[in-house]
């Protein structure tokens, strides 16, 4: 079921297993029922959760404008994140043997977790099986396809470590 969201938190409420305040700041798309909320979340217009798998916002979770967030798995964003505009969050891709075509393959998920205050900057990608660990920064345009380092500033396509929040 597709639910589009715009400023009407008294729609959202039937999505809400935890948590209180979840601030719509534009309209947003909810095309999944596995959604755990926390307190304090702020979803920026054009921002999309959607899959079959579980999706779980910690409180203090902040998503940018036109970003996409897919479980098919899980995905996990723990308390204090912000993630910019345009980003995609994906825990599945398409199996790729050469036995048979791709759509006939179906999807292979790993769970994604974004632990606590980390930011994502803007067009960031996070795919399959990523682990950001907590206070980690990952700059604009980077695609995240391992496990960071904690309080790493990580850049680059694949992401590669620059540097340390001090």
């Amino acid at each position: 079921m597709i639910r589009k969201l715009s400023n009407k938190i008294e729609e959202l409420k039937i999505f809400i297993k935890y948590g209180a305040k979840v601030k719509v700041l534009g309209q947003v798309e909810i095309n999944a029922n596995n959604i755990v909320w926390g307190e304090n979340i702020k979803l920026y217009s054009g921002v999309q959760l959607s899959g079959r798998g579980r999706i779980i916002l910690g409180d203090n979770v902040a998503i940018g404008k036109d970003t996409l967030i897919l479980s098919e798995d899980s995905i996990e964003i723990m308390k204090d994140t912000i993630i910019a505009a345009q980003c995609y969050i994906i825990d599945s891709d398409h199996g790729i043997s050469r036995d048979k075509r791709i759509q006939e393959q179906g999807l292979l998920s790993v769970p994604i977790t974004i632990e606590e205050d980390c930011w994502l900057g803007a067009g960031v990608k996070v795919l399959k099986g990523s682990l950001i660990q907590k206070g980690s920064v990952i700059g604009a345009g980077c695609i995240v396809n391992g496990i960071t380092e904690q309080y790493s500033i990580n850049v680059g396509v694949p992401f590669k470590k620059i540097g340390e929040r001090k």
